[in-house]
């Protein structure tokens, strides 16, 4: 088997919690080196997209009954916005290659030597243990990095988000039932469901190799979470040449209808107990939050 540059650190999301912002903070050290695009959707599609012949994959990517279809075109989209000429082939490989470990690992392969990479794909942060088991089968060193946030913004933008980027419309036009009906499916809720996600992670993945994050501290005190994460990571968080400030990848601001924070506030009241008794903190402010707004 060749040998690879295999990635370092896995981002798990969640999703909507600032995982673009920090995939763009950490290329700013200079002993990281990642591939040209963020989400590399390998391990949440290992059932799904089995190593095929190119003709047949293109068909099953592009196909207008195919979930994915959306993403696909996106990736198509981006690879003709290259900022460098050497980004074409690594996009051409990545949509076109076989689609197994080998290909996975060769996505990394022309970074620097010796440099810590990785990827963030927010999807991951759902994955069954079976398929975290297929993680760790293949990268049992590598670190995982999951950001959190209190779970009804995450939610709600989330949404907004999907609706904006998949969907092509606004939350705006949408009845407050069919709202409900979209964020009672378990496409929203499994991925603001941190107990769950940590159970399943810590089920095999090392506690030690697990990186925790908050929203809040992008927020609050961006340099800290990086420096934190930077060590975390192995590097010297003291070479950093500055952080990104800029609000990245925002949604339309819409705010929150009260009757979805109600229903948001019940679904997800249990979830913050259970987080706020693991680990204080930013968790345990996100419930008497969540209690306040109850009582208003």
């Amino acid at each position: 088997m060749t040998q690879h540059n295999k990635p370092n650190f896995i981002g798990i999301g969640a999703t909507k919690s600032a995982s673009t912002w920090l995939w763009l903070n950490l290329k700013q050290h200079p002993g990281i080196d990642l591939p040209p695009l963020k989400e590399l959707h390998y391990f949440n599609r290992l059932k799904k997209c089995p190593a095929s012949k190119i003709h047949k994959r293109i068909a099953w990517l592009t196909s207008r009954d195919n979930a994915n279809r959306p993403w696909f075109l996106k990736i198509l989209k981006d690879a003709f916005k290259f900022q460098t000429l050497p980004e074409i082939p690594w996009y051409l490989h990545y949509l076109l290659g076989t689609f197994d470990d080998e290909w996975y690992f060769s996505l990394f392969d022309k970074l620097k030597p010796g440099s810590v990479t990785g990827e963030i794909t927010p999807c991951y942060s759902a994955l069954e243990i079976a398929d975290i088991q297929a993680v760790y089968r293949i990268l049992p060193d590598a670190k995982i990095v999951f950001l959190m946030r209190n779970p009804v913004d995450r939610a709600w933008s989330h949404l907004k988000h999907y609706l904006s980027r998949i969907e092509k419309r606004s939350v705006k036009v949408l009845a407050e039932q069919t709202m409900l009906e979209y964020l009672n499916n378990a496409l929203f809720f499994s991925r603001g469901n941190y107990p769950r996600i940590l159970d399943n992670w810590q089920a095999v993945f090392p506690e030690h190799q697990i990186f925790l994050g908050f929203f809040d501290e992008v927020l609050l005190d961006p340099e800290g979470l990086m420096k934190r994460l930077f060590r975390f990571l192995g590097l010297d968080p003291a070479i950093h040449p500055g952080l990104i400030r800029t609000k990245i990848s925002s949604s339309e601001s819409v705010a929150i209808p009260q009757k979805i924070k109600d229903v948001l506030i019940e679904q997800y009241t249990p979830i913050l107990k259970d987080m706020s008794a693991r680990y204080g903190s930013f968790p345990a402010a996100w419930l008497t939050q969540l209690n306040e707004d109850r009582n208003i």
